[in-house]
């Protein structure tokens, strides 16, 4: 190797660090930022069968290349009824192990869908190269810890213009290990199916989505309800993800 080709590649090196220096880096630590903590943050090891992650309206705005990122990120999401609530913002599926949480309002969440909760990108997603259509969002309703029956506001991520109308949602969980799963969407109190989808095979730590295109739906009380079983013990699976359809943001 040339005297000349071992500077040009040290000189890479400093430019453009590898990911373990990154992640190195203490400033992107799970910590205080404010009113809410963020960073990297050790997979957190999920005991249930079924682990919900994320309930997302199905809204992708458009946002520039990534590098660059819009300098904030912002979240919003409707309320039937004035409550305490718990926002996780973390990424669909690990790779950088980013997360953030424990979000203090900077006013009291309300009824309606004027609750909103936005954060600087430059400290840590900038930093760790997180593409914002990656993340998910789980916004819970009075409680923090993972429940066999959910409550949740289904979220609007976006940087600078929410939707004018909600017309879907994206569900994400996980499961323990493989399994048979069946997706339902009920309206609260009613027995119909307005949604049946079956996953013969969901694989062991890997999200899975299911969609919900309620454009026709009537504002109100829903629930997503997973069964199904695993396919290496035969146990069966149950989770309700309750939640509200308020269709019209603006």
């Amino acid at each position: 190797m040339t005297v000349q080709r071992a500077v040009w590649l040290l000189s890479l090196m400093v430019a453009c660090p590898s990911p373990a220096t990154v992640l190195a880096d203490p400033n992107l630590d799970y910590q205080g930022r404010g009113h809410y903590y963020e960073g990297v943050k050790a997979n957190p090891v999920a005991g249930e069968d079924v682990h919900l992650i994320s309930v997302l309206a199905d809204y992708r705005e458009d946002m520039p290349p990534v590098p660059p990122y819009p300098d904030r990120l912002r979240l919003r999401f409707y309320l039937p009824e004035k409550t305490d609530v718990a926002i996780t913002v973390r990424e669909l599926d690990f790779d950088t192990f980013y997360w953030l949480d424990r979000v203090q309002p900077q006013r009291d969440w309300m009824r309606g869908y004027d609750n909103e909760f936005s954060w600087a990108t430059t400290p840590v997603i900038r930093q760790l190269e997180v593409d914002p259509h990656d993340l998910g969002v789980l916004v819970r309703l009075g409680y923090k810890a993972p429940r066999s029956v959910e409550h949740v506001a289904p979220a609007i991520l976006y940087h600078s213009q929410p939707p004018e109308r909600v017309g879907a949602y994206v569900f994400t969980l996980k499961v323990g290990s493989d399994a048979r799963v069946t997706c339902s969407i009920l309206r609260e109190g009613k027995t119909e199916r307005l949604l049946r989808k079956v996953l013969p095979r969901v694989h062991g730590g890997r999200p899975f989505t299911v969609r919900w295109d309620a454009s026709s739906a009537e504002p109100g009380a829903y629930k997503l309800v997973i069964t199904g079983y695993l396919l290496d013990t035969s146990k069966r699976l149950n989770q309700d993800v309750q939640f509200y359809h308020h269709p019209q943001v603006r």
